[in-house]
C-alpha cells in the first residue's frame, strides 16, 4: 500500500476447474498471447453478467492485421493463434 502497509488473503480458495469457480466479479487475463487459445474455450464459465474482464497481454495480437487498411489486412499472426480459434469467436 502507498502508506508502507501490506494486505494479503488467508483463505483462498483454488481450483483448476473453471465451472468449480463459478461467475467472478473480476477476471485478469495475464498471459502471453499464444497461451490465450489454450485458455479461451473454459474462461467463459468465469463470467457473469456483471463480470469486469482485464486483458494484460504483451506482444502483438492475433487481431493486429484485421481492418489495418495495409497490404497486410486481414492477415492473421498464426504464432499468436494457430489454429484461427481467437479470431473465429473475436472478429
Amino acid at each position: 500500500m502507498a502508506d508502507g502497509t501490506e494486505k494479503f488473503t488467508r483463505r483462498v480458495n483454488a481450483t483448476s476447474d473453471y465451472s468449480a469457480a463459478g461467475p467472478q466479479d473480476l477476471v485478469m487475463l495475464a498471459l502471453k498471447a499464444h497461451q490465450v487459445e489454450a485458455v479461451a474455450a473454459e474462461v467463459p464459465k468465469l463470467f457473469g453478467p456483471d463480470t469486469v474482464v482485464l486483458p494484460m497481454q504483451n506482444g502483438i495480437p492475433f487481431w493486429y492485421f484485421h481492418k489495418h487498411g495495409g497490404p497486410l489486412e486481414g492477415r492473421p499472426v498464426t504464432s499468436v493463434d494457430p489454429t484461427g480459434s481467437s479470431a473465429k469467436t473475436s472478429l
